[in-house]
């Protein structure tokens, strides 16, 4: 059933650019973007170049809007000059939805390697509230902090690729929607068959059990269908009795 959900946000994924295609895009040529929000109404914000949320700035990203990233870099600068990514040193913040998710990806009719992806650095948060799409990968930097909403209805901050997931950052669990302990795994992040994960959260290598208020996990990299990032309950088969490591 994930898989197929997976693939169905996909199949959103070209229907939304084909229907966005012709409705005025906000063009975004590159450089700082600081203490700003995007929303559905903006929709498709178009990125030409390298964007970066500084120290101290934020960038929220509202539920329904749609992000495209152009195949050529017009700042020529980052990790690889001639590909576009999304720099994050302060907070960006995914505010999706179920009914409106949010959806990253390539300019309509590239490929999701056309552009380089999202990279968290060194002091920089993400902080995911809802199911997002990203057709691309993602790179959590050393000192870089996930942070996902947890929820009773299981609207959790999930993130969806189709590129490669680097993980070197630490986790943090907002548990403000959850009312009891989970009984069934919480997926984190989902991969397409033909992506990677790499690396692990600060502390918390394969099968580390964690502790976050009153619930318990133990996290897997290849939970689901073998490509999954999940928190697995305590009761679960592959959570295995021993000491909880408390994750502030």
């Amino acid at each position: 059933m994930r898989r197929l959900t997976f693939i169905l946000g996909y199949v959103v994924l070209f229907v939304f650019g084909s229907i966005t295609d012709g409705l005025s895009n906000t063009i975004i040529v590159g450089g700082n973007i600081i203490n700003k929000t995007w929303t559905a109404a903006g929709s498709p914000y178009d990125v030409q170049g390298d964007i970066t949320v500084p120290v101290g700035a934020f960038l929220t990203i509202d539920a329904g809007t749609a992000v495209r990233f152009e195949p050529t870099d017009s700042q020529a600068s980052g990790v690889d000059p001639s590909r576009v990514e999304l720099i994050v040193n302060g907070t960006l913040t995914i505010n999706s939805s179920p009914a409106s998710p949010i959806i990253m990806g390539p300019e309509v009719g590239q490929s999701q390697s056309s552009w380089y992806g999202i990279i968290i650095h060194n002091g920089g948060r993400v902080e995911a509230n809802s199911q997002t799409y990203l057709d691309g990968s993602l790179f959590l930097q050393n000192g870089s902090v996930f942070s996902v909403s947890l929820k009773d209805s299981g609207d959790n901050g999930k993130i969806s690729l189709t590129g490669n997931l680097s993980i070197a950052g630490s986790l943090f669990l907002d548990i403000g929607g959850l009312s009891a302990q989970p009984n069934s795994p919480i997926t984190l992040f989902d991969l397409a068959a033909s992506s990677a994960v790499s690396g692990s959260f600060a502390g918390l290598p394969e099968g580390a059990k964690l502790v976050s208020g009153p619930f318990k996990f133990t996290i897997s990299y290849h939970g689901g269908n073998g490509n999954e990032v999940v928190l697995n309950p305590p009761h679960s088969p592959k959570a295995n009795p021993g000491l909880f490591l408390l994750l502030d």
